[in-house]
């Protein structure tokens, strides 16, 4: 069993079978469930990983299929909230109130903490997050620079894509 991360007496532990839960600082599990991957608690949240199965239809029939999805558990093990996504990343890296995530379309956004999107729009790639800023592909292989400032109290952004020619301005979505 092998030990990655603490968060206020948690640990994210890999188990014989290459499952992954969290055990407290003494070694006991504290939750029953076993994900397929696991981070570390990042403020307040951790990125899971399970396997998910429904149907599809392909080619005019139903077909069961084993989807893996990441989504994100709060410090009791339970759900943040019930969205789910192609990847995602931990909060904390651009903002403590945003993470990173991949949608099942492919494309790329930003979400906050109670899994709402930060943006209607959504971007080829995110790029080189740090700090407030992030570097972004457009569609057409445009590559423009984010800049944001996100206001707690209000639940509003404001912010920017600086490409060439100055002209990009994302819609902010509803915060719920």
């Amino acid at each position: 069993m092998g030990v990655y991360d603490r968060y206020g007496g948690l640990l994210v532990v890999e188990l014989e079978n290459g499952r992954y839960t969290y055990t407290d600082t003494e070694g006991r599990r504290v939750f029953e469930e076993e994900w397929k991957d696991a981070s570390h608690f990042r403020e307040g949240l951790a990125v899971v990983v399970w396997n998910e199965q429904h149907l599809r239809v392909t080619s005019g029939r139903e077909v069961l299929v084993n989807e893996e999805r990441w989504g994100y558990i709060n410090p009791q093990g339970e759900r943040a909230f019930e969205r789910t996504f192609a990847w995602a990343g931990d909060f904390g890296v651009l903002d403590e109130n945003l993470a990173k995530v991949q949608y099942d379309n492919d494309r790329w956004g930003l979400i906050r903490r109670n899994g709402t999107d930060l943006l209607k729009t959504s971007f080829v790639s995110i790029n080189r997050m740090q700090k407030g800023f992030a570097e972004v592909e457009l569609d057409g292989g445009r590559i423009a620079n984010f800049w944001y400032s996100e206001h707690d109290s209000q639940e509003r952004c404001l912010m920017k894509l600086i490409a060439e020619d100055y002209s990009y301005w994302p819609e902010i979505a509803e915060s719920e």
